[in-house]
């Protein structure tokens, strides 16, 4: 994240916790979601750095359309 410049926010789950309780089945597991906190999508297995682009962006698009406005 840091060496990418990312800020969107990211979970780790070291110990499987949440994999076992949402039952995750597949690693990497990225859920992208907009706002008001609904998902966008999901992604499993591994992504090109193009396809991780567009589903953020993606995100961010339909979260404008749904009324968030960036931060000043």
């Amino acid at each position: 994240m840091r060496r990418h410049g990312w800020d969107f926010p990211v979970g780790w789950d070291r110990d499987g916790v949440l994999a076992n309780l949402y039952g995750v089945a597949v690693c990497p597991h990225i859920t992208y979601a907009r706002w008001p906190g609904r998902v966008h999508g999901t992604n499993l297995g591994t992504v090109t750095r193009r396809e991780l682009d567009d589903r953020i962006s993606g995100a961010v698009l339909a979260s404008r359309r749904a009324g968030w406005k960036a931060p000043q």
